[in-house]
């Protein structure tokens, strides 16, 4: 497996290289390779996550790939069906980011536009590690040092339903090969204010599989600092309920 760029992680599954081209249609999807020298072939398992793309602000997505955030701050989209439930649903712990704008004039927040034709790349899979619940926003300032947004526009974002809890997802980002993966234009299908994409046309390889943005000893120390971070304003009286993932 060694020649193939893979192997096993710690739970025994497989690591294997997404392949240039190839499209996968299942969380796990076999190949057929030829074997040098004869005509036997070999099934390979290619592991991807699910093909699931949360939308977020483009400005998000670069300050996360250039390693400056580690938490999404999130409100349910107008269009979300999230059965009854208030606030922001995690239908899946892995997932690409789908880069979108949040106001056209903001410096470093231009995004594709599928209005105009324009197709999506994708650069950047999160994987949740931790969650929480609040609904006071003095935790966005508290937090500053774990996002590179402003604090007023992550409030804007947390305003919308204001009698209903925000959340917030600790997440590890993971890079992308560059010019890969990109979802061509469909207004219809992709576009509206939702939150999720539940099915994409294709797999993304799983984060197992790809670099890091942070490498082991940062993301450590971040996490550290944010688990004290919250620790501290929990015992000073602010509710924050942590979420399974």
């Amino acid at each position: 497996q060694n020649h193939l760029g893979g192997g096993k992680n710690d739970d025994g599954r497989c690591v294997l290289k997404k392949t240039r081209g190839s499209r996968s249609t299942s969380s796990f999807t076999r190949r057929q390779l030829r074997r040098r020298g004869n005509n036997k072939s070999i099934a390979i398992t290619e592991c991807v996550t699910a093909k699931t793309a949360l939308k977020e602000w483009s400005k998000t997505e670069k300050a996360i790939e250039r390693g400056e955030q580690v938490l999404l701050f999130r409100k349910g989209g107008i269009n979300d069906n999230n059965n009854n439930n208030s606030g922001f649903q995690i239908l899946e712990n892995q997932f690409v980011l789908f880069p979108t704008s949040f106001h056209s004039s903001d410096e470093g927040d231009s995004a594709p536009d599928m209005k105009k034709g324009d197709s999506v790349p994708f650069s950047i899979v999160c994987r949740i590690t931790r969650a929480w619940q609040t609904s006071d926003k003095s935790v966005i300032k508290a937090l500053e040092k774990f996002h590179a947004l402003r604090e007023d526009e992550i409030v804007s974002r947390v305003n919308y339903k204001p009698n209903e809890p925000y959340s917030i997802l600790e997440v590890r980002a993971y890079v992308l090969p560059k010019d890969e993966y990109a979802l061509p234009a469909d207004v219809e299908k992709y576009g509206g204010c939702k939150s999720w994409i539940e099915k994409l046309p294709f797999g993304i390889p799983d984060t197992t599989t790809l670099p890091p943005v942070l490498d082991q000893r940062d993301w450590l120390i971040s996490q550290s600092d944010l688990k004290r971070k919250l620790e501290f304003l929990v015992a000073t009286g602010v509710e924050i309920k942590e979420l399974p993932i």
